[in-house]
Formats: structure tokens, C-alpha cells, sequence
């Protein structure tokens, strides 16, 4: 069971009483011929799992946190009553992992869904670690990868929520975006070239940037672009902003002296390492 949830017994609550909140519903809005499919199940089988709602006080109405496909299906079947479990009181960080839970757990959600889903959560101030351990069935890679996508421009995300791009492409974009940071074109070409193979059914990986393997090994002066690459993948992967991405953030020019130390010296606090600033820091 998740540590968001509680049991609590069915009842069956007037569908009038219900309120439906569309911005909540990771789903967005749902439209009756979405339901059809599950509307007829219902009708031959009963409803297997109840919605989950949560009293709002002081008005008689529950709002639902967990299974507006189904209230849609109840209300294509014109009932006017629907089986609900009654949440206790609970904070909306816990209500939209909920939201987010259930509808994971039952038809598949786009890419694009999932990221609107979890940037409410990001905005609370959750952690992908935090995240990770709430949501059942992710990783670190999954929360990741949508965060990336938040960050693509609105065209990018189109067509991530219709399935042209996938997680290697966004994975790839993202570093295609850190290396041509007011180079937006780059990006859209080469969405483009995807949506086209796509199109023609070629299975082959299309390359989103040009890579030479024996630049990994090889030694040079970076440039600020790759600095910032190097920064995101360190931050991306570890989860947090480490003394590696800070003093990468120095050596591209983003970050003064001062705050590099300052950075040095929380780190050896941790550690319960003896450290001086620099006199010429002083």
C-alpha cells in the first residue's frame, strides 16, 4: 500500500455530489467517447474498483482524486449514484500522488501526461529520490527523463504527448539543447528528421547530434556549451548539485570565487575536514 493511502469502506454517493476537476486529473479532460470501451464493461460486469474521492468540507460535495474515467463511464450510463472510497483528509501533494498512482497503474499515460503529472509535485518541493520512493514503478531514469521534457519548448512537447519522440530522444535533445543553448532551430530540425523516419517506418535510431567516440578520451579545453552539459548530466544523475557541477559552473564563468569556496567549504564540513578560504579570497 502506498504511504499516501488509508483504507476506507465503499459507499455509494449521488454523481451530482461528485465535482470534477480536469486541471487536477493527470489525464486532462476526459470525453465520453474516450469511455466507451469501459462504459460497456461496466454495464456487463459492474464496476471492479471504486473512485476515490475526499470530502470537501462544509459543502456536501467529494472531490475525486482517483478515477474520473470511470465517473465519466458512470455518467455515459446515466447513473446517479457511484461507488467511492472516502480518503481522509490529505494535503493535494498527497492527493495528486494518488492521482498519478492510480492512473499509472491502470491505462497508459503519455510521456507528456506523466511530466504535467509530477511538475505539481517538483513544485512542492519534492526530490527525484522523494519522487521515486512515492511513485510505484519509476526510477531515477524515468523522473529524468520528464523533467527534460518539461524543459523542451511547447512544439517538442506536442510531439513527445502523441508519441513521436521517445526517452532516448529526449535524452538526446536535452543534450543537443545544453550544447546550442539559443539554437532552438537545431532542436526542431532534428525533431523533424525523427517525426520523417518515423513516418517512413525506419526502426534505425536517428542521430540527434554528431559524437566521436574518441573525443571522450581525448584531452582539450572545453567550451562553455560542453561545461554545461557536463554540469546537467552530473546534476541529472546524482540527483543534487555537487562540488563537480559547481566547480564546472566556476570554470564556465557563472559562479564567482567566493561562491566556490563557500561551496568547498560546506563540503569538508561534511566531512569533518579542517578548511580555510584562501587569503586572496578575503
Amino acid at each position: 500500500m502506498n504511504e499516501y493511502e488509508t483504507l476506507e469502506t465503499v459507499v455509494a454517493i449521488p454523481i451530482n455530489k461528485l465535482v470534477v476537476d480536469d486541471t487536477f486529473n493527470c489525464r486532462g479532460k476526459i470525453k465520453p467517447v474516450d469511455v466507451i470501451d469501459l462504459a460497456n464493461s461496466i454495464e456487463r460486469n459492474g464496476l471492479i474498483q471504486p473512485i476515490v474521492v475526499m470530502n470537501i468540507e462544509n459543502t456536501g460535495t467529494y472531490k475525486i482524486m482517483a478515477g474520473y474515467r470511470r465517473h465519466m463511464a458512470f455518467t455515459v450510463l446515466k447513473r446517479t449514484t457511484v461507488p467511492c472510497i472516502i480518503k481522509s483528509k490529505m494535503d493535494e501533494k498527497a492527493q495528486r500522488i494518488i492521482n498519478l498512482t492510480e492512473n499509472m497503474g491502470r491505462k497508459d499515460l503519455n510521456l507528456m501526461q506523466e511530466a504535467h503529472a509530477i511538475l505539481p509535485l517538483i513544485e512542492f518541493g519534492m526530490t527525484q529520490e522523494e519522487l521515486v520512493r512515492a511513485i510505484p514503478g519509476t526510477s531515477r531514469g524515468w523522473i529524468q527523463v520528464r523533467v527534460m521534457l518539461l524543459k523542451m519548448p511547447a512544439a517538442i512537447q506536442e510531439e513527445a504527448a502523441a508519441g513521436i519522440i521517445n526517452q532516448i530522444d529526449i535524452r538526446d535533445l536535452m543534450t543537443l539543447k545544453l550544447q546550442n543553448p539559443n539554437n532552438l532551430d537545431v532542436l526542431y530540425e532534428t525533431v523533424k528528421r525523427i517525426k520523417e523516419a518515423k513516418l517512413l517506418g525506419k526502426k534505425k535510431r536517428i542521430k540527434t547530434f554528431e559524437t566521436k567516440k574518441p573525443a571522450a578520451k581525448a584531452k582539450h579545453i572545453r567550451r562553455r556549451p560542453e561545461m554545461f552539459a557536463m554540469m546537467e548530466h552530473i546534476i541529472q544523475s546524482l540527483d543534487t548539485t555537487t562540488l563537480a557541477s559547481r566547480t564546472l559552473a566556476w570554470a564556465a564563468g557563472e559562479i564567482s570565487d567566493e561562491a566556490l569556496f563557500i561551496s568547498i567549504n560546506y563540503e569538508c564540513k561534511q566531512r569533518n575536514i579542517e578548511y580555510f578560504i584562501p587569503e586572496m579570497a578575503i
